[in-house]
């Protein structure tokens, strides 16, 4: 029989760290110091993709969420990512937020969106995209499975969205 995955948790402010002081190893709890991600940031403009594609999150109801992954992490075991946020509708969204969680051996921190409206979609110039970047620390390399939710209000309909994915 095989074991239950790590358990996940779920920050309430998606612009603070979770952090976990344990990491699993071996099947016995290790406490360890956690990263200080608080000191970490980057510019969108500094941030380059990996040349995989990137992850798609949600495309439905006129919202398309993807989750790009950088080419380089930033310290050691820290993985810088970036949610794109496309509005495809005719009006704006909002208010709109994403949290996620981790399992408890990796942390998460997000810096905050650069806007917390999504603008309508432009016949001329295209879906105007909102951008978050996001940072996973993972000392042990272990797979990456986010538990996301999503929420977001379009004419008057509030949508909540939730789902695991593996990076």
């Amino acid at each position: 029989m095989a074991a239950d995955p790590a358990p996940l948790s779920m920050s309430a402010n998606p612009t603070t760290t979770e952090m976990s002081p344990h990491l699993l190893s071996g099947g016995s709890l290790t406490p360890m110091a956690p990263a200080d991600l608080s000191t970490v940031s980057m510019e969108l403009s500094a941030f380059k993709p990996a040349k995989q594609p990137p992850t798609t999150v949600y495309d439905q109801n006129g919202l398309r969420v993807l989750i790009h992954r950088a080419q380089d992490t930033i310290q050691p075991n820290t993985q810088p990512y970036n949610i794109s946020f496309m509005n495809q509708n005719g009006a704006e969204i909002t208010p709109f937020s994403f949290l996620a969680a981790v399992p408890k051996v990796m942390q998460v921190k997000f810096q905050a969106p650069s806007s917390s409206t999504l603008p309508p979609f432009d016949m001329i110039m295209g879906p105007k995209m909102v951008s978050q970047i996001m940072f996973i620390h993972n000392p042990q390399n272990a797979p990456v499975k986010l538990k996301f939710k999503l929420t977001f209000s379009y004419e008057g309909q509030e949508y909540t969205e939730q789902g695991l994915l593996s990076l």
